[in-house]
C-alpha cells in the first residue's frame, strides 16, 4: 500500500487531473506477494491509503482474490493471478506496478504513443538471460519488464481476460525451469501474440532498475520501476517523500505486504 500510494503521490506533482485508479486486493492481510514478506516498508495503513486517494482525485476499486477454482495447483494463491481484475473500459491505460517512482508527466506518453497496441520497455535483464521472443514466440521484438504497460485499442481488458491461461502455457515452458516470473513471461507471450506494433519506451520515459547500484544515479526518466527489494533504499534516497507529506514516522517496523497497482 505505501509503495502504490508513494507511486501516486509522485504522478500527481507532474499532473492533477489524469484518471488514476488503484486496483486494491482485499486480502484480509495476507501476504500473498511473493517478496515483500522479506521487505521493510514502514507502517502504513488502508485507511490512510483511502485518505491519500481521495486527496489525490484517485478511484480505488476494491476487489476480493481471484477466485482460482479450477486453476491448476501451481497457480492456486498466486499473487499475480489478479491482474484479471483490470478488466477497464479504457481504450488507452498506462498499466503501472506499485513499486515505480514518477519524475515526470505520465499523460504525454499517451499522445506520443497513439499509434501502438502496446508500448513497454525492453528488459535489460532478459536480453542478458537471452530470452529471445524470436525463438520463444515466434515475434521479431525485443523481451520487456512487464511493470509498466501502455495499452492502446482496449488492449489492456483483452489483456486481463486472457494472462490466466498464458501463465498456464509459461509454467509448461522452458523458462519457468530457470526461475522467470511466470507472469512476466506470459505477458511478453500475450503480447507478441496480440499487439500488432509494439512500441519501446526510452530510457528517459521508463527506466527499469536492474542492479541496486542503479538506484543511485540521479534520474531522468519519467518512469522509475525498481525490484520490490530495490525500493526502500530509493526511497529513503529521496528523503521519504511519502512519509513526509502525510507526517507518518519514518522508521517504523512493521513488515510490508504485497504492492497493489496504479
Amino acid at each position: 500500500m505505501k509503495m502504490v500510494c508513494n507511486s501516486i503521490f509522485m504522478l500527481r506533482q507532474y499532473n492533477k487531473t489524469i484518471p488514476v485508479k488503484i486496483y486494491f486486493i482485499n486480502d484480509d492481510n495476507k501476504t500473498t506477494h511473493p517478496i515483500v514478506k522479506d521487505v521493510e516498508y514502514g507502517t502504513f495503513s488502508k485507511k490512510a491509503m483511502l485518505e491519500i486517494a481521495e486527496k489525490l482525485n484517485v478511484q480505488i476499486k476494491e476487489v476480493l482474490p481471484f477466485d482460482n477454482t479450477g486453476l491448476r495447483a501451481e497457480l492456486k494463491n498466486y499473487f499475480f493471478c489478479n491482474r484479471s481484475h483490470f478488466t477497464t473500459e479504457e481504450d488507452s491505460v498506462l498499466h503501472i506496478d506499485g513499486d515505480t517512482f514518477i519524475y515526470g508527466d505520465v499523460e504525454e506518453l499517451f499522445d506520443k504513443y497513439k499509434d501502438f497496441d502496446a508500448v513497454v520497455p525492453e528488459s535489460k535483464f532478459y536480453i542478458q538471460a537471452e530470452f529471445s521472443c524470436k525463438k520463444n514466440f515466434n515475434r521479431d521484438a525485443s523481451p520487456f519488464n512487464a511493470a509498466v504497460i501502455l495499452f492502446n485499442n482496449q488492449l489492456c481488458r483483452k489483456w486481463a481476460n486472457e494472462i490466466i491461461p498464458y501463465m498456464s502455457k509459461t509454467l509448461d515452458s522452458e523458462w519457468f525451469g530457470n526461475k522467470h516470473p511466470i507472469e512476466e513471461i506470459a505477458t511478453n507471450w500475450w503480447v507478441c501474440d496480440n499487439a500488432k506494433n509494439i512500441g519501446y519506451f526510452k530510457d528517459s520515459e521508463c527506466y527499469p532498475i536492474l542492479l541496486m547500484s542503479d538506484l543511485f544515479i540521479p534520474q531522468k526518466s519519467t518512469i522509475v520501476h525498481t525490484y520490490v527489494k530495490q525500493w526502500p533504499a530509493l526511497y529513503k534516497s529521496l528523503g521519504t517523500p511519502l512519509d513526509n507529506a502525510i507526517k507518518i514516522p519514518a522508521k517504523p517496523k512493521m513488515i510490508g505486504r504485497k504492492h497493489p497497482r496504479s
